[in-house]
């Protein structure tokens, strides 16, 4: 009897255990009240600024600008003075900058001077091939005749044709070469010309006027 007793406390346990281990468990859950609200949703993301619009501001002389009185970032309306383009600083002309001015002055006059010597050399030259061009021009047509009366062979008449062929090429090399001489002397007149505005400019006070620089309409 005590032995099943024991088997049957045992079952008894046994079952109480599974019944317990098979029984649903409590879940743990906040509540709260319920309301009408807004929704909110935010969303952080990162992120870059940049500019709609750039304008570039210039101007179309040189000259000096002071001090801007606008800050990175300050807003600009359309139409206003962003600030004031005043007359370049003049140099000071001391005796070492004079004699640079003034040694830029000869150079470019020795320039003219060389340059003009040798327009004169290549006009030379095309006077001599348009001599030479005349001649075989004359000796060609002379030749053309004898030729087309049987006095002279072809052979020759073809040599001659080839020497006014040169003559026309050696003609028109030395044109090319008095175009090239006189572009050359002009534009070394133009650096005289602007050697000698500069050393005027150094020595004379600025007395030009103020230019506004103004903001461009969007």
């Amino acid at each position: 009897m005590k032995r099943w007793a024991w088997i049957i406390g045992l079952a008894g346990v046994a079952a109480v255990g599974i019944y317990l281990g098979m029984k649903p468990q409590p879940v743990a859950v906040e509540a709260s009240a319920v309301a009408a609200a807004p929704l909110r949703v935010t969303v952080e993301e990162e992120g870059k600024m940049r500019l709609r619009n750039r304008y570039v501001v210039s101007a179309p002389v040189s000259g000096y600008t002071p001090r801007l009185r606008w800050k990175a970032g300050d807003p600009v309306p359309a139409g206003a003075i962003v600030t004031l383009l005043e007359p370049p600083r003049p140099l000071v002309l001391d005796a070492r900058a004079k004699d640079q001015g003034n040694a830029g002055v000869n150079a470019a006059e020795t320039a003219q001077s060389v340059a003009q010597s040798r327009v004169s050399t290549l006009e030379e030259q095309v006077r001599v091939a348009k001599a030479d061009l005349d001649y075989w021009r004359l000796q060609y047509q002379r030749e053309e005749g004898l030729r087309k009366s049987g006095d002279i062979a072809a052979s020759r008449v073809d040599r001659t044709l080839a020497d006014l062929h040169r003559a026309e090429a050696t003609m028109a090399a030395a044109e090319r070469a008095v175009a090239t001489g006189r572009r050359e002397v002009e534009s070394a007149r133009a650096q005289i010309a602007a050697a000698r505005a500069a050393l005027r400019q150094s020595a004379a006070p600025s007395t030009g006027e103020r230019i506004p620089v103004i903001a461009p309409l969007p």
